[in-house]
Order: C-alpha cells, then sequence, then structure tokens
C-alpha cells in the first residue's frame, strides 16, 4: 500500500510540473532574434540620429531592417512570425529583450573605449 501511495504521489508531481513548451520550427530561436533585434535597433538609433523627415527617415529605416534580415539570411514574413510569437510569450520576449540590452550596452562601452584611445 506504502509503495502505490509512492507511486502515486511521484505521479501526481510529475504530471502536475510545467512541461517547457516547445518554439515552433518556423519561429526564430531566441539567439537569432537576440542578433536580429541589436542590428535593428543599433539601425533605428542610426535612423533617428540623422533627424531626417518622418517619411524618409521610415523609408530610410525600413530599407536598413531590409538589409539586416537579407544578410542573415531571415525572410520578413519569418521575422515578422517569429516577433509576434514571441510578443505572444511574454516572459520569453524579456528574456530576449534582457539579451539585447546586455548586448546593446557592450557594444556601447567597446565604442566609448574606441573613442577614449
Amino acid at each position: 500500500m506504502k509503495k502505490l501511495l509512492s507511486v502515486l504521489i511521484v505521479l501526481m508531481l510529475i504530471s502536475c510540473k510545467p512541461q517547457k513548451e516547445k518554439i515552433p520550427g518556423d519561429i526564430l530561436v531566441q539567439d537569432e532574434m537576440v542578433h536580429l533585434l541589436g542590428q535593428i535597433h543599433i539601425a533605428q538609433a542610426a535612423v533617428t540620429s540623422l533627424n531626417l523627415q518622418p517619411d524618409s527617415a521610415k523609408k530610410y529605416y525600413e530599407s536598413l531592417k531590409a538589409g539586416i534580415l537579407k544578410k542573415d539570411s531571415v525572410s520578413k514574413p519569418i521575422f515578422s512570425k517569429s516577433y509576434h510569437y514571441y510578443t505572444n510569450h511574454p516572459q520569453k520576449m524579456k528574456d530576449i529583450y534582457t539579451k539585447v540590452l546586455e548586448t546593446l550596452t557592450g557594444k556601447g562601452a567597446e565604442a566609448t573605449q574606441k573613442i577614449n584611445k
């Protein structure tokens, strides 16, 4: 009886454990999203610093973004679908943006060191 109770308790604990959701195959993995979003945000900052008219800035930003995706062999629909997927999974998106921020902070520090040399 004790063995049966022990087995039932173990099975209950295993079944209650949250299952890690698998990312669908047509969604970019988190590391790819970190890289792309980092590059896209750098492009966005560069366009903002140019003080262009809004329509010109948007066109220029979109061309830079398309170039980033092309360079990494990622289609716009796949990027959009992946971005949408992660926005619907807030914890995963938070993890991605934590890494993006770390990456951009590191790049900013590197740039500052080069300027100060």
